[in-house]
């Protein structure tokens, strides 16, 4: 038999989900561009989350969604390489009370084929979980717990959550994103050039239009 959440409505339940699942080690390298990093995948996220939403009685799914195609003409003969850009709205609901709450992520995907479109929302939706109950990730082999999520179990809080440029980079651009309304009426150049600054890993650039804007 299922154990029931004690957690209250549904910030109560965001609250149990961010108490269940504290850490996620970063589980995959990606290349790109002759440069290679760790990052976490959707599949571990999710699996996670999941777990733990079902747990407290947490449904999430997306009810907006806004897509943007950047173009990009060929480069060295090859096919197009445009950039597909989300923004979607998910809506957290509360399956005991109905209380609900939205949550905004933007996610991009680069493809020469079909895929652009998937991979952003891929990437939205890996980022509205990992922003949204506010799980820390690292890649130091001392605090890493993946046998842990291997058997759909969440990892244990590390002793010291690591800071990372990365994770610092991706904080920024997700404020942006989550407070566009402020970037008005210059959003779409604004948002173009977080985009940039993202891509550049230009952390400054980033925290320049926070400071611009006034983003809290």
């Amino acid at each position: 038999m299922q154990e029931q959440s004690t957690a209250k409505g549904v910030h109560g339940k965001i609250s149990q989900v961010m108490k269940e699942v504290e850490y996620l080690a970063k589980d995959m390298g990606v290349s790109y561009a002759g440069s290679s990093y760790k990052a976490i995948s959707e599949e571990k996220v999710t699996t996670a989350v999941r777990a733990a939403m079902v747990k407290v009685g947490l449904v999430m799914y997306p009810i907006r969604q806004n897509v943007t195609v950047i173009t990009r003409g060929p480069k060295n003969g090859k096919d197009r390489d445009d950039i597909i850009q989300v923004e979607i709205t998910y809506q957290i609901c509360d399956t005991e009370s109905g209380d609900s709450v939205d949550v905004v992520s933007f996610g991009h995907g680069i493809d020469s084929q079909d895929k652009s479109p998937g991979k952003a929302m891929t990437y939205a939706f890996k980022y509205a979980l990992l922003r949204t109950f506010a799980i820390p990730t690292g890649d130091d082999p001392d605090k890493t717990h993946s046998n842990e999520i291997d058997n759909a179990q969440p990892a244990k809080t590390p002793s010291k959550t690591p800071s990372k440029s990365g994770d610092e980079l991706e904080s920024a651009f997700q404020l942006i994103a989550a407070n566009k309304d402020k970037l008005k009426p210059e959003i779409g150049k604004v948002m173009n050039q977080a985009l940039e600054h993202r891509t550049k890993k230009n952390l400054k650039g980033l925290q320049q239009i926070i400071k611009e804007f006034n983003i809290a």
